[in-house]
């Protein structure tokens, strides 16, 4: 299974998911940790053709794709760009396609990608204070540990994240500038265009993604969307990640080679 990262994140992120038995595979995208920036212009379709290549370097013929927050777009675009190659997509608390996140740190975040003069000096101020460690937890996670995601979040999680977080901006800002660009501009793509197996996760107390915006992935011909009651970003993504990843496998079944 190949898994796409939130954002600003890293490969590392994957630390946090209970693998079991799995082969989950982790990578950085351009211009986070050991991955050289992208070129100029470069969109979710390239993105895309990346993970492609790295499949193929591996040997996977046909996988499962999994796109956690930030790294749902990627995902999707990799079930629009490849569909005969991946097996199952699974969306958890995926950023939508703008339109979609009007208010809150999502439509932020979405405004930032459309002002780079003041999208790159927020980027350095967050990089500077998930580096802090006097500063990190508190800035990064606050209020957003009340109710499911807090009791799911335990400190070494937390740790856990800010060092996939802390791994993800080493080296600059470059990526996360380049992804909140890809985010609040069109995507490339249509989700209506997308064959593939789908299920859509989604926690309703979740602060971070509103689940009214998950009404976007609907457009998908083949998807589900499971709607967790009471689950928010992290206690989706990280507490039920063995369902979400039991019915991924069991979504791709014989489309598996």
């Amino acid at each position: 299974m190949i898994y796409c990262h939130g954002w600003p994140s890293s490969r590392r992120e994957a630390a946090l998911v209970p693998a079991g038995d799995l082969r989950i595979i982790a990578f950085d995208r351009p211009g986070y940790g050991l991955s050289d920036p992208a070129p100029p212009g470069a969109t979710w379709e390239h993105l895309a053709r990346d993970v492609g290549a790295l499949a193929s370097h591996l040997g996977l013929a046909r996988f499962p794709i999994v796109g956690v927050s930030g790294g749902g777009p990627v995902a999707a675009a990799c079930a629009h760009f490849m569909p005969d190659r991946i097996a199952a997509l699974a969306l958890v608390c995926a950023v939508p396609p703008p339109g979609f996140a009007d208010g809150g740190g999502l439509g932020l975040l979405m405004r930032l990608g459309r002002a780079p003069a003041l999208g790159r000096p927020a980027l350095w101020v967050a990089r500077r204070l998930i580096a802090s460690d006097a500063w990190a937890d508190r800035i990064v996670f606050g209020t957003l540990l009340e109710g499911r995601d807090g009791v799911v979040m335990t400190a070494d999680r937390r740790a856990l994240l800010l060092a996939a977080m802390r791994e993800g901006l080493c080296r600059g800002t470059e990526g996360a500038m380049a992804d909140a660009r890809r985010y609040g501009h069109p995507w490339g793509f249509r989700l209506e265009d997308i064959a593939v197996p789908t299920t859509i996760w989604q926690g309703d107390a979740d602060p971070l993604i509103p689940w009214q915006t998950s009404r976007a992935f609907s457009a998908i011909p083949r998807a589900r969307l499971r709607l967790e009651v009471g689950e928010g970003h992290y206690s989706l993504a990280i507490g039920r990640a063995q369902m979400i990843l039991s019915a991924l496998f069991a979504q791709a079944g014989s489309r598996l080679d």
